[in-house]
């Protein structure tokens, strides 16, 4: 809708014009909109996911009705004519696009046949699939101190295998179907992103390795079975959080409560002194 609003008149006047945004607060911020990145709710309660999501439920519920404002029902084949008779001047706002059910495939994972084994040394020898943040903060640190020897390293980011050898000495760097062909190897750590991982753990059992996985194993049930039956005597670890938790040896499900009432807190920046901070 025009304003028709002459800039001479309203700095004279000194007005101020505020215009309101379509949707809410996450309009035409790529974070929200692409990645879905919400804000916190205790800060913006309605952002445009939250007011679409709260509209979709009102229909749902049957609170509100939409059937009035539809004016008529296409197939997507023909989406092109809504458009023609707007341009025309003789469509009616309200036409909806259907679009036939898709039938639901299995998820499948690719896999291989099953090949050698290798030797292993006085150390275990592991390679390590996936070089971002959280492998080289927690995964292979904690590999390192417990024993193994780093061989091998495998990333889709050159640049982050590169801080890896660079930070944990890894001899080598490879490609992921480089190290999973690795005859020197004892275990093999999958800590790339969620869809890879039952491939990944799946090609490593395969080749006689001990696996190692990241959460979460499997996207789907069949994944999951697949990889069940892919261990067949080998040993298989997956990561998950508080496993090694004090309160999980009298309480295997520790309540917020448990987690967060560990005594008082140290007086450091919570309260100032009676003298002043700077007393």
């Amino acid at each position: 809708m025009r304003t028709d609003l002459h800039r001479t008149s309203c700095y004279r006047k000194e007005l101020d014009v505020h215009l309101s945004r379509s949707c809410a607060p996450g309009r035409y911020d790529r974070e929200h909109e692409e990645r879905g990145l919400d804000s916190s709710i205790g800060y913006v309660r309605w952002t445009e996911r939250r007011n679409m999501l709260a509209f979709v439920v009102l229909p749902s519920d049957g609170r509100i009705s939409v059937d009035d404002l539809i004016t008529a029902q296409l197939p997507v084949e023909r989406a092109a004519e809504p458009y023609e008779r707007l341009l025309g001047g003789t469509s009616r706002l309200g036409p909806v696009l259907t679009c036939p059910p898709v039938p639901e495939e299995p998820c499948r994972v690719a896999s291989v046949a099953p090949q050698g084994t290798r030797t292993s040394g006085s150390r275990p020898t592991i390679g390590v699939i996936g070089a971002g943040g959280f492998s080289q903060r927690v995964l292979i640190p904690g590999l390192r101190e417990s024993g193994f020897d780093l061989a091998r390293v495998a990333s889709t980011n050159g640049l982050a295998a590169t801080r890896a050898v660079e930070r944990f000495g890894f001899p080598q760097i490879a490609t992921p179907d480089e190290l999973l062909k690795s005859e020197d190897l004892d275990a093999v750590a999958v800590a790339t992103r969620d869809g890879s991982h039952t491939e990944l753990a799946i090609r490593a059992l395969e080749r006689g390795n001990a696996a190692f996985v990241e959460k979460p194993p499997a996207r789907c049930r069949d994944a999951l079975n697949w990889l069940r039956e892919a261990v067949s005597g080998r040993v298989l670890r997956g990561g998950r959080n508080q496993r090694f938790a004090r309160d999980r040896e009298t309480n295997p499900t520790p309540s917020t409560r448990a987690r967060t009432t560990r005594g008082a807190l140290p007086n450091v920046g919570r309260n100032p002194p009676a003298k002043g901070l700077d007393g």
